[in-house]
């Protein structure tokens, strides 16, 4: 067997590997002679393509109860592993809603199927674990103290009958029954909710 692959390399053997480091068309050939003394060439024609170069989105982190979009670039299809918390495994944009930190690979193939690999590392911050004081029950014209806690900085709504909006303890001071929403957040700038009732009476 005497093959020649057009790119410089030739081989011996029955069976043999090769690789095209540069794009372009390449002329292969095959002589196999017989014991007799008899040969014969088969030629093949192949052409190397440009593999694809895929961009995707940069290491980033998220909070636990959050999603997070992910983006890949500069293939026509993509494959992600894995595909845990991944809303679909094969477009360019899936939606991770991982709850622990993860490593996801892409690949991606273009119409020639070449293919290129890229990773994202994701990295998950819990959230807060928010407390807040048991709902109350004030005269008309009374305030209710309200407080909140597990977390560094918190914002309450309706702002409107509150003393103070951005604190953890504050004094409502409402007309009728009102729900109050508080936001509690952590040095990750992760965000839990929670609700206090106050009855007016």
């Amino acid at each position: 067997y005497e093959w020649n692959f057009g790119n410089g390399q030739t081989a011996s053997n029955r069976f043999v590997n090769t690789f095209y480091n540069v794009v372009g068309n390449y002329n292969t050939s095959l002589i196999v002679m017989a014991s007799t003394g008899c040969a014969d060439t088969a030629y093949m024609p192949i052409r190397v393509h440009q593999s694809p170069t895929i961009i995707v989105t940069n290491d980033t982190f998220k909070c636990a109860n959050v999603d997070l979009p992910l983006q890949v670039g500069g293939a026509l299809n993509y494959v992600w592993s894995p595909a845990d918390y991944l809303s679909n495994d094969s477009i360019a944009n899936p939606i991770t809603s991982a709850d622990r930190n993860i490593t996801y690979q892409v690949r991606g193939i273009d119409a020639n199927g070449c293919f290129d690999d890229d990773m994202v590392s994701i990295t998950v911050n819990p959230i807060p674990n928010g407390i807040v004081s048991e709902d109350k029950h004030v005269c008309i014209g009374d305030a209710a103290e309200l407080w909140a806690s597990g977390g560094i900085d918190f914002l309450w709504t309706p702002a409107a009958t509150l003393n103070r909006d951005d604190v953890r303890i504050v004094a409502a001071r409402p007309l009728e029954d009102t729900e109050y929403i508080v936001r509690i957040g952590n040095v990750h700038r992760c965000y839990d909710y929670d609700t206090v009732l106050v009855f007016v009476h």
